[in-house]
This record gives C-alpha cells, structure tokens and sequence, in this order.
C-alpha cells in the first residue's frame, strides 16, 4: 500500500521547484531601489549622456527582466527609457493611466518636493500585456528625474 505522503510528495515539489521560476520572472521593490541606486552611480561616474544611452539599451545591464530605468526632465519630456525608445524625446507630463491618473505629474511632483518616493498606478507590463498595478521609486537625480518601476502581484 502506497502512502498517500508518497503520492503527493512528487507534485509539492514540483509546484514549488515551479515557484522561484515564477517569481524570478518579476523584480522586487528592493531590487527597484537597488537598480535606481546604480542608474545614479552610472551617471556620477560617466555622465548624463553616456549614462542615458546605456539606459535606453533594452539588452543593457540596465535592464532587468521586467525592471527598467526611465528619466524624464522636470517639464516632463522622456530622457531614456530601457522598455520602449519611441517614447525619448516625448513630452509625457500629461499621460494618464488606465484610470484616469496623471501619473508622470505625480512622479515630477514628488520628486521636485520629497526627492524621491513611490508613486502607485496601473499601466501595462511589457512581459504579459496586461494592465496591472505598478509602482514606480522616482528620485531626483540631479536636473531630472529618473524611475524604476515594479509590477506588482
């Protein structure tokens, strides 16, 4: 007679070995911050431009799964953006999210008054499609603002 712990044991773990591949799919608030971290490195080290560039390469180091650098100037005109170039050189104060919020306003604002912070909003994922809830971490760095946002679950 089988054990019933030795019928299921083979599908626990099977559904668990699947777990870390899911969730290593989808970048954490920690790794957001971590990566905003770097960006600002990167550009104390070579410059807005260079730093800029190598942002905007979507098979860069600053790029991460679904975790990307963007900057925009504080009039709102996109600098870099590690998940789509059409946007650069785009003025995107006024853009709004799936319900209704201004939500690059919102990042510009918290940067100009706390200096960095997270701004929550609905947007679709580069990865599924799908409009989801993200949240950006937004800082002040130096004459513009730059962001990382996280997908959340």
């Amino acid at each position: 007679m089988k054990r019933p712990f030795s019928i299921l044991a083979p599908m626990l773990f099977g559904f668990a070995a699947a777990l870390p591949a899911n969730a290593a799919t989808s970048g954490t608030k920690e790794e957001a911050v971590a990566l905003m971290g770097r960006a600002v490195e990167r550009i104390q080290q070579v410059g807005v431009d260079q730093a800029y560039k190598e942002f905007s390469d979507p098979k860069g180091s600053f790029v991460d799964r679904d975790l990307y650098v963007f900057c925009l100037n504080m009039d709102g005109v996109m600098l870099t953006h590690g998940s789509n170039r059409a946007l650069i050189g785009l003025n995107q104060k006024t853009l709004k999210d799936s319900d209704g919020k201004t939500f690059i306003a919102e990042f510009l604002r918290v940067a100009s008054t706390t200096g960095e912070g997270w701004v929550d909003y609905r947007w679709a994922n580069p990865q599924t499609k799908k409009i989801g809830s993200k949240s950006s971490f937004v800082k002040k760095v130096g004459n513009d603002m730059c962001a990382v946002g996280v997908y959340l679950k």
